[in-house]
């Protein structure tokens, strides 16, 4: 098949500007060129193999960027993964929504270990498939993995999903259209399961983050050390209301932001929220004065 270069030209040009580069920019670089020509010469068989997280190998559909991110700099989210060396611990409760094809729950069984759970919900039936694939390849037990969306209620929901990124699936609006899947709260969820506390809650779900929020009242409450990383960007949070309504939400439960250095993985509180778009910590005491 004839490669084209125009991905891998603009991939490089992306990956400049990302945080971590200059550590490392000819690896990168090199990383990036390797996982486009191995993601343009499986075209047509729909999924292909990388490597992230410490060596482990992943199965990715095409133009996943969750997966070209964790292929070049190993880990979804570096900071956030060296944030998780201070503050997961052995044994916790770690839930996952929103986990796209398990780049954050691979990374978080091998913290939790033995004596600790993961929980992972990912909506989309296609991209479950390669969730489920990978938690199976690379995790050995401790993990379940539920082929259902999260919200405020249990019920049925539209989930959109976007070809030129799977990672951008989210929920539908309106009239626009979408595969029908079940949804649960978290509270119902853990009410079921007999889950009595989450140490960390990791959400990202492309703006839906107030209304899984909204159906977890009782479990956070329940969780007095919980730490709860979300994704904040206003223009997805928009899709569904005020992007204000989730910092609302929180700091009325008493949890303040903190954003995680990239450097060390070091939270320092964010005094506002107003310019502030990526990864968010939240916790009830400040993190940064804790010494995590």
């Amino acid at each position: 098949m004839r490669l084209d270069p125009r991905p891998l030209f603009a991939r490089l040009r992306w990956i400049r500007g990302y945080p971590v580069y200059p550590e490392a920019p000819a690896r990168f670089a090199l990383r990036a060129l390797r996982f486009t020509l191995g993601e343009q010469l499986a075209d047509g068989r729909g999924r292909f193999e990388f490597a992230a997280c410490g060596g482990r190998v992943f199965t990715t559909p095409p133009n996943n960027a969750s997966s070209f991110i964790a292929a070049v700099f190993g880990q979804r989210d570096l900071n956030v993964f060296r944030f998780w060396q201070r503050a997961l611990r052995p044994g916790a409760v770690f839930f996952d929504v929103g986990a796209n094809i398990g780049l954050y729950a691979v990374p978080a069984c091998r913290i939790v270990g033995p004596t600790g759970r993961v929980v992972c919900f990912e909506a989309h039936p296609s991209t479950y498939a390669f969730l489920a694939r990978n938690l199976a390849r690379n995790c050995n037990g401790g993990v379940t993995a539920e082929n259902m969306a999260v919200g405020g209620a249990a019920g049925e929901i539209r989930v959109a999903y976007d070809h030129r990124n799977p990672g951008e699936t989210h929920i539908a609006r309106g009239e626009e259209r979408g595969d029908s899947v079940a949804m649960l709260s978290l509270d119902e969820y853990c009410a079921r399961k007999g889950i009595p506390r989450i140490d960390y809650l990791k959400i990202d779900v492309e703006g839906y983050e107030t209304e899984v929020l909204s159906g977890a009242r009782r479990i956070i409450a329940a969780s007095d050390g919980i730490l709860i990383q979300t994704e904040y960007e206003p223009k997805h949070l928009r899709r569904y209301g005020d992007p204000a309504a989730l910092t609302a939400l929180l700091a009325g439960w008493g949890f303040v932001p903190h954003r995680i250095a990239w450097a060390d993985g070091r939270p320092s509180r964010i005094a506002s929220l107003a310019d502030y778009t990526g990864e968010v910590v939240w916790s009830r005491r400040d993190l940064a004065e804790a010494a995590v």
